[in-house]
């Protein structure tokens, strides 16, 4: 089995609802010693939710048009997305 690469697009840190650049697949990475509660939404409707432990990544499927909502805290910055292509 090979290892699928990944290209990035831009990291950002989370700065309030964002389709990350209309990627399909994005990496979040929790750079913070709290966990936080990520949603994927299309505005006013949750599609799902996890929680994203301290220093752990997770990579996300979702459609362009999805939202990626980080719950607020002031923290919530520490959250770092990242548009990615297989």
């Amino acid at each position: 089995m090979s290892v699928q690469y990944f290209s990035p697009i831009t990291e950002a840190n989370y700065g309030g609802n964002t389709t990350v650049n209309t990627s399909t697949y994005v990496r979040a990475y929790n750079n913070d010693d709290n966990a936080h509660l990520i949603a994927i939404t299309t505005g006013p409707i949750t599609i799902g939710s996890f929680t994203l432990g301290p220093a752990q990544e997770a990579f996300i499927k979702k459609e362009p048009i999805h939202l990626v909502n980080v719950a607020a805290s002031a923290y919530s910055a520490s959250i770092k997305l990242t548009g990615v292509d297989f």
